[in-house]
């Protein structure tokens, strides 16, 4: 899927979608928001694995989050 078409899959804003993608954290909503966007991504585009994994991929990107906004 392109940017577009993830967006349209997942309901999340392109806008979110490139800030995740280049890690603008200051351009990100709330770490909550974050979360959902990670996980409804992770099942748009069918992430191998088991739900640990997923979770393992969810909570490495939240540590870089939280270490960059503090």
């Amino acid at each position: 899927l392109d940017l577009d078409g993830l967006s349209t899959a997942t309901k999340v804003a392109r806008r979110y979608l490139e800030a995740m993608e280049a890690e603008k954290w200051e351009l990100l909503p709330a770490a909550i928001f974050v979360r959902g966007y990670l996980r409804m991504i992770a099942r748009a585009l069918e992430v191998p694995g088991t739900q640990d994994d997923t979770d393992e991929l969810v909570e490495g990107y939240m540590a870089r989050f939280h270490r960059a906004r503090g």
